[in-house]
């Protein structure tokens, strides 16, 4: 089945949030997020992805932070300047469904594959004219499909030598990172 959509990215605002609570990808934690902290978190900004043709539909979001990766050594700290996707979720009514078919290979872009690319495209944004950064981080699900999807789109596994964050959160996931 085609969903009539055309790709559109919103920062968050309390008139988009508004009568949409048919957003629900499948996570509780996630819905929550969207709903009853993002719109507030000082420590991240949240951008929407929107249908075209119904700016009342939230089709997925995610969120992005300061960060740094930590790589230690023997002797010493050094940090890289990062930016983390700290929230990144897609409407069920989305999930696995093909946004388009790529004409030269067997290749399927789908609308995870956009809503991933359009978050590092935004941070490539924001890193070339506002804050620099080297890194993209995030935590992945500890989850087979999902870490598939992130390196299927550029992110690795850390290195021994990453500091991994120590959180609650963090400890049930897996850190990824994408060199810029």
């Amino acid at each position: 089945m085609e969903l009539g959509f055309s790709k559109q990215i919103r920062l968050i605002s309390s008139d988009l949030i508004e009568g949409n609570i048919g957003f629900d990808c499948g996570d509780q934690v996630f819905n929550e997020y969207l709903f009853k902290k993002a719109i507030n978190d000082l420590e991240a900004v949240t951008y929407l992805f929107l249908d075209n043709m119904d700016e009342s539909r939230i089709v997925g979001y995610f969120s992005l932070s300061c960060s740094c990766i930590v790589v230690e050594s023997s002797k010493s700290k050094t940090q890289y300047p990062a930016v983390e996707i700290s929230m990144l979720a897609l409407d069920k009514r989305y999930q696995k469904k093909v946004y388009q078919k790529e004409v030269s290979s067997e290749d399927c872009l789908t609308y995870s594959d956009i809503l991933i690319s359009t978050a590092i495209d935004t941070v490539r944004v924001f890193t070339d004219k506002i804050c620099g950064a080297t890194h993209i981080t995030l935590y992945s699900l500890n989850d087979e499909k999902a870490l598939k999807f992130y390196k299927r789109n550029g992110f690795e596994d850390y290195a021994e030598s990453f500091f991994k964050k120590s959180n609650f959160f963090s400890q049930k996931c897996v850190p990824l990172f994408l060199e810029m």
